[in-house]
Protein backbone atom coordinates (compact mmCIF):
# COMPACT_ATOMS: atom_id res chain seq x y z
CA UNK A 1 0.00 0.00 0.00
CA UNK A 2 0.88 3.69 -0.28
CA UNK A 3 2.54 5.06 2.55
CA UNK A 4 2.49 8.90 3.14
CA UNK A 5 5.18 10.33 5.99
CA UNK A 6 5.59 14.31 6.04
CA UNK A 7 8.48 14.36 4.00
CA UNK A 8 6.01 13.34 1.01
CA UNK A 9 4.03 16.73 1.36
CA UNK A 10 5.28 19.79 0.72
CA UNK A 11 4.92 22.81 3.26
CA UNK A 12 2.03 25.24 3.32
CA UNK A 13 0.96 24.26 -0.57
CA UNK A 14 -1.51 21.28 0.01
CA UNK A 15 1.40 19.73 -2.62
CA UNK A 16 2.53 15.76 -2.54
CA UNK A 17 5.93 15.29 -3.64
CA UNK A 18 5.64 11.99 -3.90
CA UNK A 19 4.06 8.80 -3.47
CA UNK A 20 5.91 5.50 -2.85
CA UNK A 21 4.59 1.88 -1.46
CA UNK A 22 5.49 0.93 2.05
CA UNK A 23 7.80 -1.82 0.51
CA UNK A 24 9.22 0.90 -2.10
CA UNK A 25 10.46 2.89 1.08
CA UNK A 26 11.11 -0.14 3.65
CA UNK A 27 9.22 0.36 5.75
CA UNK A 28 8.48 -2.14 8.37
CA UNK A 29 4.81 -0.78 9.12
CA UNK A 30 2.29 1.95 9.13
CA UNK A 31 0.29 3.94 11.72
CA UNK A 32 -2.85 4.81 10.38
CA UNK A 33 -5.47 3.42 7.66
CA UNK A 34 -6.57 6.39 5.35
CA UNK A 35 -9.08 6.16 2.23
CA UNK A 36 -9.05 8.26 -1.33
CA UNK A 37 -10.12 11.78 -0.24
CA UNK A 38 -9.51 11.72 3.56
CA UNK A 39 -7.19 14.62 5.08
CA UNK A 40 -3.89 13.79 6.00
CA UNK A 41 -2.11 16.36 8.26
CA UNK A 42 1.36 16.33 9.67
CA UNK A 43 1.21 16.62 13.69
CA UNK A 44 5.11 17.54 13.57
CA UNK A 45 6.13 21.11 13.70
CA UNK A 46 2.99 22.52 12.43
CA UNK A 47 4.61 25.90 11.17
CA UNK A 48 5.36 24.10 8.17
CA UNK A 49 1.41 23.51 7.71
CA UNK A 50 1.89 19.83 5.94
CA UNK A 51 -1.53 18.85 4.53
CA UNK A 52 -2.82 16.96 1.23
CA UNK A 53 -6.12 15.40 0.51
CA UNK A 54 -5.20 11.52 -0.18
CA UNK A 55 -5.33 10.66 -3.66
CA UNK A 56 -5.54 6.86 -3.09
CA UNK A 57 -6.27 4.48 -0.19
CA UNK A 58 -3.11 4.08 2.10
CA UNK A 59 -1.12 4.28 4.94
CA UNK A 60 0.35 7.10 6.60
CA UNK A 61 3.54 7.24 9.17
CA UNK A 62 2.72 7.43 13.35
CA UNK A 63 3.79 11.77 12.32
CA UNK A 64 0.56 12.05 10.39
CA UNK A 65 -3.70 12.06 11.50
CA UNK A 66 -5.83 10.79 8.86
CA UNK A 67 -8.99 13.05 8.96
CA UNK A 68 -12.40 12.04 7.64
CA UNK A 69 -14.62 15.03 7.89
CA UNK A 70 -18.50 14.65 9.42
CA UNK A 71 -21.87 15.02 7.15
CA UNK A 72 -21.87 19.04 6.96
CA UNK A 73 -18.11 19.51 6.69
CA UNK A 74 -16.36 18.46 3.25
CA UNK A 75 -12.57 17.25 2.76
CA UNK A 76 -11.56 19.28 0.48
CA UNK A 77 -12.64 22.70 2.56
CA UNK A 78 -11.05 21.55 6.02
CA UNK A 79 -8.08 20.83 3.68
CA UNK A 80 -7.98 24.83 3.02
CA UNK A 81 -8.88 25.39 6.32
CA UNK A 82 -5.49 23.46 8.13
CA UNK A 83 -3.68 25.60 5.40
CA UNK A 84 -4.82 28.87 6.70
CA UNK A 85 -2.27 31.04 8.10
CA UNK A 86 -4.70 31.33 11.10
CA UNK A 87 -5.09 27.99 12.05
CA UNK A 88 -1.14 27.24 11.40
CA UNK A 89 -0.27 30.72 13.83
CA UNK A 90 -2.88 28.49 16.29
CA UNK A 91 -1.16 24.88 16.11
CA UNK A 92 2.28 26.34 15.84
CA UNK A 93 1.66 28.08 19.57
CA UNK A 94 0.08 24.87 20.80
CA UNK A 95 3.17 22.66 19.63
CA UNK A 96 5.65 24.71 21.48
CA UNK A 97 4.35 24.14 24.86
CA UNK A 98 6.27 20.48 24.31
CA UNK A 99 9.97 19.62 23.21
CA UNK A 100 9.17 17.89 19.84
CA UNK A 101 6.43 20.34 18.21
CA UNK A 102 3.80 18.38 18.04
CA UNK A 103 -0.05 18.98 18.33
CA UNK A 104 -1.88 16.33 20.02
CA UNK A 105 -5.29 15.14 18.82
CA UNK A 106 -7.46 16.35 21.91
CA UNK A 107 -6.09 19.79 20.89
CA UNK A 108 -7.43 19.58 17.59
CA UNK A 109 -10.24 18.08 18.15
CA UNK A 110 -11.04 21.20 20.67
CA UNK A 111 -10.61 24.00 18.09
CA UNK A 112 -13.57 25.70 17.12
CA UNK A 113 -14.18 26.13 12.92
CA UNK A 114 -16.23 28.34 11.64
CA UNK A 115 -18.49 25.81 8.77
CA UNK A 116 -20.58 26.95 5.56
CA UNK A 117 -22.97 25.28 3.72
CA UNK A 118 -21.43 22.73 2.14
CA UNK A 119 -21.98 25.01 -1.35
CA UNK A 120 -20.22 27.41 -0.22
CA UNK A 121 -17.44 24.78 1.04
CA UNK A 122 -18.00 23.20 -2.66
CA UNK A 123 -17.28 26.80 -4.09
CA UNK A 124 -14.47 28.09 -1.68
CA UNK A 125 -12.42 24.92 -2.31
CA UNK A 126 -13.31 25.09 -5.93
CA UNK A 127 -12.13 28.79 -6.29
CA UNK A 128 -8.61 28.17 -4.16
CA UNK A 129 -8.04 25.10 -6.42
CA UNK A 130 -8.02 27.24 -9.24
CA UNK A 131 -6.61 30.65 -7.67
CA UNK A 132 -3.92 28.43 -6.05
CA UNK A 133 -3.11 26.85 -9.43
CA UNK A 134 -2.35 30.09 -11.07
CA UNK A 135 -0.18 31.43 -8.44
CA UNK A 136 1.95 27.98 -8.14
CA UNK A 137 2.79 27.89 -11.63
CA UNK A 138 4.16 31.66 -11.50
CA UNK A 139 6.13 30.35 -8.14
CA UNK A 140 7.36 27.25 -10.19
CA UNK A 141 8.43 29.66 -13.05
CA UNK A 142 10.39 32.28 -10.40
CA UNK A 143 12.12 29.46 -8.87
CA UNK A 144 13.32 28.08 -12.57
CA UNK A 145 14.92 31.51 -13.23
CA UNK A 146 16.13 31.48 -10.03
CA UNK A 147 18.07 27.91 -10.57
CA UNK A 148 19.06 28.67 -13.95
CA UNK A 149 20.59 31.98 -12.75
CA UNK A 150 22.49 30.27 -9.98
CA UNK A 151 23.77 27.85 -12.73
CA UNK A 152 24.82 30.52 -15.55
CA UNK A 153 26.57 32.39 -11.97
CA UNK A 154 28.38 29.14 -11.71
CA UNK A 155 29.30 29.03 -14.63
CA UNK A 156 30.62 32.43 -15.34
CA UNK A 157 32.83 32.06 -12.09
CA UNK A 158 34.51 28.46 -12.96
CA UNK A 159 34.65 29.35 -16.73
CA UNK A 160 36.64 32.56 -15.91
CA UNK A 161 38.68 31.07 -12.76
CA UNK A 162 39.91 28.20 -14.81
CA UNK A 163 39.88 29.08 -18.50
CA UNK A 164 40.68 32.87 -17.80
CA UNK A 165 38.92 35.87 -19.79
CA UNK A 166 41.07 35.52 -23.11
CA UNK A 167 39.72 33.27 -25.63
CA UNK A 168 42.39 33.25 -27.75
CA UNK A 169 44.94 32.20 -25.21
CA UNK A 170 46.97 29.04 -25.94
CA UNK A 171 46.04 26.21 -23.47
CA UNK A 172 47.94 23.69 -21.82
CA UNK A 173 46.96 19.97 -19.91
CA UNK A 174 46.94 20.99 -16.35
CA UNK A 175 47.27 17.55 -15.35
CA UNK A 176 44.22 17.33 -13.03
CA UNK A 177 41.76 15.57 -14.14
CA UNK A 178 38.80 17.83 -12.59
CA UNK A 179 40.88 21.17 -14.60
CA UNK A 180 41.34 20.42 -17.42
CA UNK A 181 43.00 22.54 -19.95
CA UNK A 182 44.41 26.24 -18.34
CA UNK A 183 45.97 28.60 -20.07
CA UNK A 184 49.36 27.96 -21.20
CA UNK A 185 50.93 30.69 -18.52
CA UNK A 186 49.29 29.67 -15.93
CA UNK A 187 51.12 27.73 -12.92
CA UNK A 188 48.57 24.64 -11.51
CA UNK A 189 49.66 23.72 -8.05
CA UNK A 190 48.62 23.29 -4.33
CA UNK A 191 46.83 25.86 -2.64
CA UNK A 192 49.66 25.62 0.30
CA UNK A 193 51.90 27.76 -1.44
CA UNK A 194 49.24 30.61 -1.94
CA UNK A 195 48.73 30.25 1.74
CA UNK A 196 50.94 32.36 4.48
CA UNK A 197 48.72 31.74 7.49
CA UNK A 198 45.46 29.84 8.63
CA UNK A 199 44.44 30.64 12.33
CA UNK A 200 41.52 29.33 14.15
CA UNK A 201 39.45 30.65 17.26
CA UNK A 202 38.30 28.83 20.16
CA UNK A 203 34.53 27.31 21.74
CA UNK A 204 33.69 30.11 24.35
CA UNK A 205 30.50 30.65 26.11
CA UNK A 206 27.91 32.89 24.22
CA UNK A 207 24.11 33.88 24.16
CA UNK A 208 22.59 32.95 21.43
CA UNK A 209 21.53 37.08 20.08
CA UNK A 210 24.11 38.98 18.22
CA UNK A 211 26.56 41.28 20.13
CA UNK A 212 25.80 45.11 20.38
CA UNK A 213 27.65 47.69 19.88
CA UNK A 214 30.73 48.00 22.51
CA UNK A 215 30.40 44.38 23.63
CA UNK A 216 32.77 41.12 21.58
CA UNK A 217 31.07 38.46 19.73
CA UNK A 218 31.73 35.20 17.96
CA UNK A 219 30.93 34.07 14.69
CA UNK A 220 28.39 31.71 13.38
CA UNK A 221 28.91 29.03 11.37
CA UNK A 222 25.81 30.45 9.56
CA UNK A 223 28.05 33.93 9.03
CA UNK A 224 29.56 31.71 5.78
CA UNK A 225 26.62 29.43 4.53
CA UNK A 226 25.58 31.63 1.63
CA UNK A 227 28.91 32.22 0.06
CA UNK A 228 29.47 35.30 1.56
CA UNK A 229 31.04 36.63 4.79
CA UNK A 230 27.92 37.98 7.33
CA UNK A 231 29.53 39.71 10.20
CA UNK A 232 25.88 40.06 11.56
CA UNK A 233 25.91 36.30 11.94
CA UNK A 234 27.20 36.57 15.52
CA UNK A 235 26.73 35.46 19.22
CA UNK A 236 27.57 38.11 21.83
CA UNK A 237 30.49 36.46 24.40
CA UNK A 238 29.67 36.73 27.92
CA UNK A 239 31.67 38.57 29.86
CA UNK A 240 33.70 36.06 31.80
CA UNK A 241 34.91 34.80 28.67
CA UNK A 242 36.46 37.71 26.96
CA UNK A 243 39.74 36.89 28.18
CA UNK A 244 39.52 33.59 25.88
CA UNK A 245 38.48 34.89 22.77
CA UNK A 246 40.59 34.70 20.21
CA UNK A 247 41.52 35.33 16.35
CA UNK A 248 39.64 39.14 15.30
CA UNK A 249 38.11 38.85 11.68
CA UNK A 250 40.64 41.07 9.46
CA UNK A 251 39.53 42.49 5.98
CA UNK A 252 41.27 40.84 3.08
CA UNK A 253 41.09 37.05 4.59
CA UNK A 254 39.07 34.10 3.84
CA UNK A 255 36.54 32.85 6.84
CA UNK A 256 36.50 29.16 6.05
CA UNK A 257 33.72 26.32 7.70
CA UNK A 258 35.88 23.40 8.24
CA UNK A 259 33.16 21.11 9.93
CA UNK A 260 29.74 20.96 8.60
CA UNK A 261 27.17 19.36 6.94
CA UNK A 262 28.28 17.66 3.44
CA UNK A 263 26.10 20.82 1.67
CA UNK A 264 28.16 23.14 3.69
CA UNK A 265 31.85 21.46 5.20
CA UNK A 266 33.76 24.27 3.36
CA UNK A 267 31.71 26.95 2.82
CA UNK A 268 33.75 30.41 2.75
CA UNK A 269 33.16 34.45 2.61
CA UNK A 270 35.31 36.89 2.01
CA UNK A 271 35.99 39.67 4.60
CA UNK A 272 35.75 43.51 3.23
CA UNK A 273 36.86 45.04 6.44
CA UNK A 274 38.09 44.27 9.78
CA UNK A 275 36.02 43.58 12.59
CA UNK A 276 38.13 43.76 15.79
CA UNK A 277 35.19 42.63 17.94
CA UNK A 278 34.14 40.01 16.29
CA UNK A 279 36.18 37.07 16.84
CA UNK A 280 36.34 33.18 15.51
CA UNK A 281 34.65 30.39 16.86
CA UNK A 282 36.91 26.64 16.90
CA UNK A 283 34.72 25.40 13.49
CA UNK A 284 35.84 28.27 11.13
CA UNK A 285 39.09 28.85 10.24
CA UNK A 286 40.54 32.74 8.82
CA UNK A 287 42.82 31.81 5.93
CA UNK A 288 45.21 34.99 4.70
CA UNK A 289 46.93 34.77 1.38
CA UNK A 290 50.23 35.78 -0.08
CA UNK A 291 50.53 34.86 -3.89
CA UNK A 292 46.43 34.56 -4.98
CA UNK A 293 44.28 37.70 -4.10
CA UNK A 294 41.65 36.67 -1.20
CA UNK A 295 38.88 37.55 -3.74
CA UNK A 296 40.31 34.82 -6.82
CA UNK A 297 40.17 31.99 -4.27
CA UNK A 298 36.77 33.15 -3.02
CA UNK A 299 35.28 32.70 -6.39
CA UNK A 300 37.14 29.72 -6.75
CA UNK A 301 35.55 27.75 -3.91
CA UNK A 302 32.36 28.25 -5.73
CA UNK A 303 33.40 26.19 -8.27
CA UNK A 304 32.98 22.37 -8.70
CA UNK A 305 36.25 21.43 -9.18
CA UNK A 306 36.50 22.96 -5.38
CA UNK A 307 33.85 21.34 -4.17
CA UNK A 308 34.71 18.39 -5.74
CA UNK A 309 38.35 17.94 -3.58
CA UNK A 310 35.90 18.75 -0.85
CA UNK A 311 33.86 15.78 -1.33
CA UNK A 312 37.21 13.70 -1.95
CA UNK A 313 38.75 15.20 1.46
CA UNK A 314 35.52 14.11 3.46
CA UNK A 315 34.74 10.40 1.59
CA UNK A 316 34.58 7.78 4.14
CA UNK A 317 33.66 10.88 7.06
CA UNK A 318 30.13 10.87 8.90
CA UNK A 319 27.20 11.29 6.72
CA UNK A 320 25.54 14.10 8.71
CA UNK A 321 29.16 15.91 9.72
CA UNK A 322 32.16 16.17 8.16
CA UNK A 323 35.39 18.04 8.29
CA UNK A 324 38.98 18.61 6.20
CA UNK A 325 42.18 19.13 7.67
CA UNK A 326 44.84 21.90 7.03
CA UNK A 327 46.89 19.83 5.45
CA UNK A 328 43.67 18.60 3.10
CA UNK A 329 42.95 21.52 2.38
CA UNK A 330 46.30 23.21 1.20
CA UNK A 331 46.67 20.10 -0.95
CA UNK A 332 44.01 21.42 -2.94
CA UNK A 333 45.02 21.76 -6.29
CA UNK A 334 44.28 25.50 -7.95
CA UNK A 335 45.42 26.94 -11.39
CA UNK A 336 47.46 29.75 -10.68
CA UNK A 337 46.93 33.16 -12.71
CA UNK A 338 49.45 36.12 -13.17
CA UNK A 339 48.88 38.78 -10.23
CA UNK A 340 47.75 41.64 -12.44
CA UNK A 341 45.30 38.50 -14.15
CA UNK A 342 44.06 37.98 -10.98
CA UNK A 343 42.48 41.52 -10.61
CA UNK A 344 41.21 41.28 -13.89
CA UNK A 345 39.30 37.97 -13.47
CA UNK A 346 37.75 39.56 -9.96
CA UNK A 347 36.39 43.08 -11.31
CA UNK A 348 34.67 41.25 -14.51
CA UNK A 349 33.51 38.70 -11.78
CA UNK A 350 32.11 41.60 -9.34
CA UNK A 351 30.50 42.88 -12.75
CA UNK A 352 29.08 40.08 -14.05
CA UNK A 353 28.20 37.43 -10.28
CA UNK A 354 26.50 41.36 -8.76
CA UNK A 355 23.88 41.56 -12.12
CA UNK A 356 22.62 38.30 -12.01
CA UNK A 357 22.50 38.50 -8.19
CA UNK A 358 19.99 41.56 -8.71
CA UNK A 359 17.96 39.58 -11.23
CA UNK A 360 18.24 36.56 -8.29
CA UNK A 361 17.03 38.84 -5.23
CA UNK A 362 14.15 40.08 -7.68
CA UNK A 363 12.83 36.79 -8.29
CA UNK A 364 13.16 35.88 -4.81
CA UNK A 365 11.07 38.91 -3.78
CA UNK A 366 8.56 37.91 -6.22
CA UNK A 367 8.53 34.25 -4.17
CA UNK A 368 7.86 36.26 -1.38
CA UNK A 369 5.10 38.07 -2.87
CA UNK A 370 3.17 35.42 -4.22
CA UNK A 371 3.19 33.27 -1.41
CA UNK A 372 2.09 36.00 0.87
CA UNK A 373 -0.67 36.51 -1.63
CA UNK A 374 -1.25 33.12 -1.54
CA UNK A 375 -1.82 32.89 1.91
CA UNK A 376 -4.03 35.50 2.58
CA UNK A 377 -6.16 34.43 -0.73
CA UNK A 378 -6.91 30.92 1.42
CA UNK A 379 -7.55 33.07 5.06
CA UNK A 380 -9.64 35.37 3.43
CA UNK A 381 -12.21 32.61 1.46
CA UNK A 382 -12.11 30.04 4.84
CA UNK A 383 -12.99 32.66 6.74
CA UNK A 384 -15.63 34.68 4.95
CA UNK A 385 -14.01 37.70 4.31
CA UNK A 386 -14.63 37.00 0.58
CA UNK A 387 -17.30 35.67 -1.40
CA UNK A 388 -16.15 33.08 -3.66
CA UNK A 389 -20.23 31.88 -4.67
CA UNK A 390 -19.88 34.33 -7.86
CA UNK A 391 -16.35 33.50 -8.83
CA UNK A 392 -16.60 29.98 -10.15
CA UNK A 393 -18.25 27.79 -12.79
CA UNK A 394 -21.27 25.86 -11.88
CA UNK A 395 -19.30 22.88 -12.92
CA UNK A 396 -16.55 23.55 -10.83
CA UNK A 397 -18.48 23.60 -7.51
CA UNK A 398 -20.56 20.18 -8.51
CA UNK A 399 -16.82 19.14 -9.03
Amino acid sequence: MALIAPNHIEAGTGRLLSLETATDQGADSGKYLFAAGDVLYSKIRPSLAKVVLAPCDGLCSADMYPLKARAKLSEPFLKWFLLSTGFTAWATVESDRVAMPKINREKLNELPIAVPLRSEQTAIAAFLDRETAKIDALVDEQRRLIELLKEKRQAVISHAVTKGLDPTAPMKDSGVEWLGEVPAHWEVKPLRYAISKIESGVSVNAIDTPAETGELAVLKTSSVYTGNFDPTENKAVVLAEYDRVACPVRAGTLILSRMNTPELVGAAGLVHKDEPDIFLPDRLWQIHFSTLDAAFVHYWTQTDSYRGQIKSACAGTSSSMQNIAQDQLKSFWVAYPPVAEQTEIVGFLNRRTSNSDALRLEAESAVALLQERRAALISAAVTGKIDVRGLVKPEMEAA
